[in-house]
């Protein structure tokens, strides 16, 4: 789990689940693992599982201050029962819906797009929220703002790589931040990593913020102690 940081004032704001997979003293990282259960067709059971486990590990905090992110890949959205098992799930913790915020990439859109939104429509107006993560990366964003009431857009981290030394990347940047002001959405950015990123970005209005400069990812069991 790595913390989501409100940068003003240093408070906790959130926390997004990642998977993870050592095999001896290596640790896979998530792409990998999620490719290789998409070529293995177990992408659906290993969603169900992320599901289930972050949702009991978040219930077991007792802070139901903070909101809880979950990665969704487009073969779960596109399931058939994903929404029943998110809501069984979600109940039987006694968690309030607009506690978990469901993580979205661009790729979610690109196999049946209106099957897609549509399950999302139903997600958002059963309470829960939803973010679209890597914004700006892939082509269909501004259109699936149309369609999809989203709460959060992600800034991607490779933008915030480059905010604090490329003109060309902080005016990119600002016009994610007036864009979802204009939408009416928050915006929070990935991977930062040094005080420059963060202190840029936050000047600029995206307060909100993860990465390596605030926490690397905890283990479940470590996240009471933190």
């Amino acid at each position: 789990y790595q913390p989501i940081v409100d940068a003003a004032t240093g408070s906790l704001f959130g926390l997004e689940a990642l998977i993870r997979w050592r095999v001896d003293d290596d640790e896979m990282p998530a792409r990998d693992i999620i490719a290789l259960a998409e070529s293995a067709g177990q992408i659906g059971p290993l969603g169900r599982w992320i599901v289930t486990r972050s949702l009991e590990d978040y219930a077991s905090l007792g802070r139901d201050d903070l909101k809880l992110h979950i990665n969704l890949s487009p073969v779960q959205v596109l399931d058939g029962s994903f929404l029943d098992h998110l809501i069984s799930v979600q109940k039987d913790n006694g968690i309030s819906p607009e506690n978990i915020c469901l993580e979205l990439t661009e790729r979610t859109f690109n196999g049946d797009p209106e099957s897609a939104r549509t399950t999302l429509r139903h997600a958002r107006d059963l309470g829960f929220r939803l973010a679209i993560q890597d914004f700006g990366v892939e082509y269909a964003s501004m259109a699936n703002l149309l369609h999809v009431p989203v709460d959060w857009l992600k800034i991607d981290r490779s933008f915030v790589a480059q905010v604090g030394e490329d003109e060309r990347v902080q005016r990119l940047v600002r016009a994610q931040i007036v864009m979802a002001d204009c939408m009416q959405v928050d915006l929070i950015a990935a991977g930062v990593e040094d005080q420059e990123q963060a202190d840029w970005l936050k000047e600029a209005g995206c307060v909100l913020q993860q990465g390596f400069l605030y926490a690397y990812p905890i283990e479940a069991a470590d996240l009471a102690a933190n």
